[in-house]
């Protein structure tokens, strides 16, 4: 193999890996609100789907793997790809558990192509441009999150949902075409780190949703940051061939630092540390990832581990979150992070040599063993009238130009940068700056607001179940326009939400913040609970004023919540998610003192299940007022698990002091387990004399008319669902 046709394999397994890194993300996405609808039915059951899905795919890549010594590797991976772009495009159809088990195998299916191409690219390029394409496939599905609002294709039933799955599946058989004739590495290790990264990636440094989050920043800076980090860490592992021992280390140490940064100091500070961690993790994972002398078993036993070691991070981080077992979800992912970059410092230190050096190495070493056994692993097909000793021959001839392909080597290629990444970086740096002007300017700029003062707003509380339809109304599924389209036909001018999604894997990796605002045009506030990625949010039909934010104490189960206020036409309008007064560790009682100003207030208020009565009587003695009560309007407005409808209970509540309630109804829809819980509110606020007057102040002279708001039309009238959900809430945040 000449340089010029190593340098052509180079860009094609490039573009190879990173389009099944592509199917793998949206695939990885896809799967979490089908695992909340099985932890509905049993958590332990939701938890060994996961693990059974990711560890599959190990398995199939090594069955496949056998079937290329028949039909030849190159186009049993065209075969995948296509069964992978096909399912895909098949998902929206289907419902229930018929689409929760087709969308685990697609899963495992999509892994599984992962496998199979990271090891054609190892044997056509080497670790660099393995890892590479995989930080390109992510940022390509990064602009695919942003062009689709975070709301993913799988889920729509619109154009642009269509061609979403159309344009990706066509680019998976495209590219599978291309490398049909192209051999993978005879053997390789390593996986365990590659894994690690691809955990890291799939939750947080390829999720725009968690970067808008954790960065405390709009979609259009989110989406440019994370596209641009994730280019970062391509050109680098681009670089691995050259990058010495003394490089590695160093840079390691820097990595670790800006990793905790990262995960534990949400704001301006983890923007900055975004891009160091994405590059440094993509270097280490290059750094370890090599071809090398592995027996058969071995080879299954990697592959099964690289799934493992995906889905080990962020599955950990929910069942923490579920249970709340060391108080943060950070802790998985700054374990996987540490280990990650740690491991592959102490990798290229201890080899004695360069990552380079040392691939090197164990390529040679190993090509000649390997490639006469390679097509047990990877090998074409025997042609007949052939001899042992020919194809023997033609198998260690393939083996020898693999390894001389290898960026490892220091032989192809040539230059200071694997082919192809620079090409690639410079269209996503485009790609990244024109996606930022276009979200900023369709959907971060605030419509014109009315100016009319309001003396009976129309308030909603919602909990959302982090936008995850419960199996018993349709779901499981994302059904964000009908969420949309709910809270535009209430004409609520005080949208009180909690069970905000951001970013949770579990939940499908939605920024529901971004996406109802972006939608809306509201001006809105928000603050993380449990974490930066799932809290409480507050939009109002008019500007607002004193936007704040309390932290609530820790609970018994130890969740972290908060709760966040705005003041709007002369009153208060404050939101919360807390568990029953016996177990919430003080919460109702801080929520309490902290509301306890002359303001006129409203609470919109949503309870754990099971919680106890003594909730409300806690606030009532405290001079609220429970909307319902007052009106007398018996209605449940959490769903409950049970299909029979009897866990059906009252946990969203409406509370007002110094207002006066003059209409109560709930919505009967069921895109949550919880429903919408809407009233009139009349806060006794008289709009200010001075025209220039601030209209969210309590004025001196209150007001005593409650007539209905003028921008409010009439609530549509709906009877509360009879359904039940059978998908409990992915947090308690």
């Amino acid at each position: 193999m000449d340089t010029s046709e190593g340098g052509s394999a180079a860009r094609r397994v490039l573009g190879l890996v990173a389009v099944a890194s592509w199917l793998l993300i949206d695939a990885v996405r896809g799967a979490g609100p089908l695992l909340s609808g099985l932890a509905a039915d049993s958590g332990l059951l939701a938890v060994l789907a996961a693990l059974a899905a990711f560890a599959a795919g190990g398995v199939l890549a090594w069955l496949c793997a056998l079937a290329g010594r028949h039909f030849g590797a190159g186009m049993v991976l065209l075969f995948m790809l296509a069964v992978v772009g096909v399912l895909r495009i098949g998902l929206p159809f289907l419902e229930g558990l018929w689409l929760i088990n087709a969308g685990l195998y697609l899963l495992a299916l999509a892994l599984t192509t992962v496998v199979l191409a990271a090891r054609m690219a190892l044997g056509n390029g080497g670790a660099g441009p393995t890892v590479a394409g995989t930080a390109l496939g992510a940022a390509a599905a990064v602009a695919e999150q942003t062009v689709l609002r975070t709301w993913d294709a799988v889920w729509r039933f619109d154009l642009l949902g269509w061609v979403a799955l159309g344009v990706v599946a066509a680019l998976a058989v495209l590219m599978g075409w291309l490398c049909r004739d192209l051999e993978p590495v005879g053997a390789s290790r390593g996986w365990w780190a590659y894994g690690l990264f691809w955990g890291l990636t799939v939750a947080l440094l390829a999720n725009v949703a968690w970067v808008n989050a954790q960065a405390d920043v709009r979609m259009s800076a989110g989406s440019a940051l994370a596209i641009v980090s994730l280019l970062t860490g391509a050109v680098l592992a681009a670089q691995v061939h050259r990058t010495s021992r003394t490089v590695v280390a160093v840079l390691a140490v820097l990595g670790l630092a800006a990793l905790a940064v990262l995960l534990l100091r949400p704001g301006l500070v983890a923007a900055v540390s975004l891009p160091i961690v994405t590059a440094v993790a993509a270097l280490s994972a290059a750094a370890v990832l090599r071809p090398a002398d592995s027996s058969p078993m071995r080879r299954l036993g990697a592959a099964t581990v690289f799934g493992l070691a995906i889905v080990a991070a962020p599955l950990l981080a929910h069942v923490d979150s579920s249970l709340g077992l060391t108080g943060t979800t950070t802790v998985p992912f700054v374990l996987a992070g540490a280990a990650l970059i740690a491991g592959a410092a102490w990798f290229a230190w201890t080899s004695g040599a360069s990552p380079a050096a040392a691939s090197t190495t164990n390529a040679a070493e190993s090509a000649p063993d390997e490639t006469a056994r390679g097509a047990g692993d990877t090998g074409g097909p025997t042609p007949a009238g052939q001899d042992a000793a020919e194809v023997n021959a033609r198998d260690q001839a393939a083996g020898a130009s693999a390894v001389s392909a290898s960026p490892s080597s220091g032989r192809v290629p040539q230059g200071w940068i694997a082919p192809g990444v620079l090409v690639g970086a410079a269209t996503g740096i485009i790609v990244a700056v024109g996606l930022a002007f276009w979200t900023h300017a369709t959907y971060e700029t605030e419509r014109n607001l009315s100016k009319d003062f309001l003396i009976a707003p129309t308030a909603l509380t919602w909990n959302l179940h982090a936008g995850v339809q419960p199996r018993v109304t349709g779901g499981p599924s994302i059904a964000l326009d009908e969420i949309d389209a709910t809270l535009r036909g209430s004409a609520a001018d005080v949208v009180m939400l909690q069970e905000v999604d951001r970013g949770l894997l579990i939940a499908g990796g939605t920024d529901m913040l971004e996406y109802l605002a972006g939608e809306l045009r509201l001006p809105f506030v928000y603050a993380g609970a449990h974490e930066p990625q799932l809290g409480n949010a507050i939009l109002t039909s008019r500007a607002f004023g004193e936007p704040r934010t309390l932290e609530l104490p820790a609970s018994e189960d130890g969740v972290s919540r908060s709760a966040v206020a705005v003041d709007f036409m002369g009153a208060t309008f404050a939101t919360a998610h807390i568990p029953s007064i016996a177990e919430d560790g003080g919460q109702a009682e801080a929520l309490s003192d902290w509301l306890s100003g002359p303001q006129p207030l409203v609470l919109g208020l949503s309870l754990a299940p099971e919680p106890s009565d003594t909730v409300v009587d806690a606030l009532v003695a405290a001079g609220f007022a429970d909307a319902q009560q007052v009106l007398d309007v018996p209605a449940p407005t959490y769903l409950g698990n049970d299909p029979s409808g009897l866990e059906t209970d009252t946990l969203d509540h409406l509370f007002g002091r110094g207002v006066e309630f003059t209409s109560f109804e709930t919505y009967g829809v069921g895109w949550s387990d919880h429903l919408p819980v809407v009233a009139r509110v009349a806060t006794g606020a008289s709009a200010p004399t001075d025209v220039d007057g601030d209209v969210n102040e309590v004025q001196p002279e209150a007001g005593a008319s409650v007539s209905p708001s003028a921008s409010a039309s009439a609530s549509p009238s709906a009877s509360p669902s009879a359904s039940p959900s059978a998908s409990p809430s992915p947090s308690d945040g």
